[in-house]
């Protein structure tokens, strides 16, 4: 008998059914699907479809708590809808897995007497089986969102009602294992999206299937390949459960399978551990980097703010140019007798690679500008380009335009030379040449 938790279920299975076809019919935006799914989820919830407790090893740990079977629940109903979804990249692909998944689900779900959970994925596993027929490459018929979409939600409901109303450890380790490559692969698209950062909705071709193709696996292969892998850890992950093995051993058994599923990611390239670990220090790096160009840059707004004159506006300059990484300055400032001054500043030497450009800077007489010439040095060009942007910023909210009448006057060498830090090598030259 279908109690009021299934009544539920079937009900938020009919609205994500209509979300995803409505998205097949007119596209909506990733974050409003998001928003529409974690809905159904907290209904679910509500309506008892809640992990209100892990099975653990020997023991049980409640999540009684609000706060945090809530959020659990949401991340697993919502993560396990759009997993599904992400992995329907080729025919068949989505299906296939979805069919094991339900199958091994469905069977857990009879094993620990809940006959309902049972039925609906035992029939949700015949009818993508018989889909399968016509969803083949070159399929005939495609799932689609609506599709996908009420696989997942379906699978991720029916584990969570499976999982919270037993102590059993095999009740929450098969339905994760089952659902392992769709998981991983949403994990491991999130994580290097962030890493690139990128927004987590935009489309690659970066997940494990395309990842099978890149090397050399045709269409046909990339699919058997990843219901084999998918259908073999599955079986591996019900084995101790048939044997009545105890919790301790089924838990290592799933942990075992969860470490050949990272494996197989790892041998298809979907998981470049190295490649992450470069691109986590950079990111940290480059963060640093601007922070510390960010305190940098509110102390040489004021600078620039208090500087009235034109010996204090290059004494800005230099400034910034050495706070913000700047290997060196040549300012252009043409005289009204037709030749032009020239005021050249150089920062510690640097080995790294450099950049060179020049920005026009408006001068006090409107029919006049100033050309400075800027080289810098940084480890990446978005690093380059950040202190360029700052630098820039500053010489449009200050520009020469806006100083008095004041004659130029050269900045001292003596106290050019003070102001710099200690490695640095300043040097201040003035020149007269005509104008070409």
């Amino acid at each position: 008998m279908i109690g009021g938790p299934m009544l539920a279920l079937l009900g938020g299975a009919g609205v994500i059914f209509a979300i995803g076809l409505v998205d097949d019919v007119v596209p909506i935006r990733a974050r409003y699907k998001m928003l529409m799914q974690g809905g159904v989820a907290v209904w679910m919830w509500s309506a008892g479809v809640r992990l209100d407790s892990v099975p653990l090893v020997e023991s049980v740990f409640g999540l009684g708590c609000t706060y945090l079977s809530l959020p659990l629940t949401v991340l697993w109903i919502v993560g396990i809808t759009n997993a599904v979804n992400l992995i329907d990249g080729l025919d068949g692909l989505a299906a296939g897995i979805g069919a094991i998944a339900a199958a091994a689900i469905s069977w857990i779900a009879f094993h620990t007497q809940q006959h309902a959970c049972g039925l609906v994925l035992a029939a949700l596993a015949a009818a993508l089986a018989g889909f399968l027929i016509h969803n083949r490459h070159p399929a005939k018929l495609f799932l689609g969102d609506a599709g996908s979409l009420l696989i997942g939600f379906l699978l991720a409901t029916c584990a969570v009602e499976t999982a919270s109303n037993t102590a059993q450890v095999s009740a929450l380790g098969v339905p994760l294992l089952a659902l392992a490559v769709p998981i991983l692969d949403l994990c491991f698209t999130v994580v290097r999206r962030i890493m690139e950062r990128r927004g987590i909705f935009s489309p690659d071709r970066n997940h494990v299937h395309y990842r099978l193709q890149g090397i050399g696996c045709s269409h046909h292969q990339a699919v058997a390949i990843l219901w084999a892998e998918s259908g073999t850890l599955t079986v591996l992950a019900l084995l101790p459960v048939w044997l009545s093995a105890s919790a301790t051993q089924q838990a290592m058994t799933f942990v075992i399978v969860a470490l050949l599923h990272l494996a197989f990611f790892r041998f298809a390239g979907a998981v470049r551990m190295r490649e992450s670990l470069r691109a986590l220090r950079a990111g940290a790096r480059r963060a640093h980097e601007t922070r510390r160009r960010k305190r940098e840059y509110d102390s040489l707004d004021l600078q620039f703010r208090q500087a009235h004159t034109m010996e204090a506006w290059c004494h800005a300059l230099e400034d910034s140019a050495e706070r913000l990484d700047l290997l060196s300055l040549r300012l252009e400032m043409p005289r009204r007798t037709g030749g032009a001054v020239t005021h050249s500043w150089r920062g510690s030497e640097r080995l790294s690679q450099t950049m060179k450009t020049t920005l026009e800077v408006p001068d006090r007489r409107a029919d006049q500008i100033l050309r400075l010439h800027v080289e810098l040095a940084s480890e990446s060009l978005e690093g380059a380009a950040e202190s360029i942007a700052m630098f820039g910023k500053l010489l449009d909210r200050y520009p020469a335009s806006q100083l008095g009448e004041d004659e130029w006057r050269a900045p001292r060498a003596v106290g050019v030379a003070y102001r710099a830090c200690g490695a640095a090598r300043v040097r201040c030259e003035l020149s007269h040449t005509r104008c070409t």
